[in-house]
């Protein structure tokens, strides 16, 4: 979980960009999160740096629902073995992948929503 302190901006507030953004980001956690699920990396070296390369995404931050979430998914290759681990937390206690789904599906409603409005 990201150690840096700012405010984090509920997701009813943020314009249909920075939604957008949001959901790009917390779909690359997901995404990678299944592509990883009960994979099997023994490919060789040059593979396994370009997965953990690829299917490590940063810590984000997001208050949805007046709950606060993070979600950070992490694959480090270490030698022979391969490392994937997804780090999900709402308010400040650790989740599961379905609650991070859960409220990516209500800040899609959200955008969809807005765009719907803006029409």
């Amino acid at each position: 979980m990201s150690t840096d302190v700012r405010e984090i901006k509920r997701a009813e507030d943020m314009t249909k960009e920075e939604i957008r953004g949001l959901l790009d980001h917390i779909g690359r956690v997901i995404e990678s999160a299944e592509a990883c699920k009960n994979a099997y990396f023994w490919e060789g070296l040059r593979f396994r740096d370009w997965a953990g390369k690829k299917y490590t995404v940063p810590c984000i931050e997001w208050e949805e629902g007046g709950r606060s979430y993070s979600a950070e998914y992490h694959v480090s290759c270490p030698r022979r073995n391969v490392y994937a681990y997804g780090y999900y937390y709402r308010d400040d206690e650790k989740t599961t992948l379905t609650a991070i789904r859960n409220s990516y599906k209500r800040i899609q409603a959200i955008y969809e929503k807005i765009a719907e409005e803006a029409a």
